[in-house]
């Protein structure tokens, strides 16, 4: 239980720390008159890290299903042109390399996906909130 606990520690830092600098970047919310501004703004300050934990969850959910293998493939075929490293180990032709990367397993971060949906959610609610008030 504790070992799942843990996984959602790194997100929500990365949640907290973008909610925070999108804070400073507006210029402090605390500084707001108005109920309606100060709703506003912390709406705003929830659905951006929201979007992006979101966005990149979604990603690598997709990349599970092998979507970005043949993106991966190409890049590091060129670039093993230049740095040699990168080259060493890759198999000779994309299937070659799928089929390694399918036999090793696909991992993906439920929790960026998790984190950002509630990051998302309570910056609509607030949005909602913020039209009726």
């Amino acid at each position: 239980m504790k070992n799942k606990i843990k996984k959602y520690i790194g997100p929500l830092v990365v949640a907290v720390a973008i909610f925070v600098t999108c804070m400073f970047a507006n210029g402090g919310i605390f500084g707001e008159n108005k109920a309606e501004s100060l709703l506003y703004g912390i709406c705003n300050c929830f659905t951006i890290p929201g979007i992006i934990l979101t966005g990149i969850g979604a990603i690598s959910w997709a990349g599970k299903f092998g979507t970005f293998d043949m993106l991966s493939f190409g890049t590091r075929s060129f670039f093993g042109i230049f740095i040699k490293p990168l080259s060493n180990d890759m198999p000779t032709n994309f299937y070659d390399y799928r089929k390694e990367k399918d036999e090793k397993g696909r991992k993906w971060s439920p929790e960026l996906l998790i984190v950002g949906a509630i990051f998302l959610a309570v910056g609509l609610i607030l949005s909602a909130v913020s039209l009726i008030a």
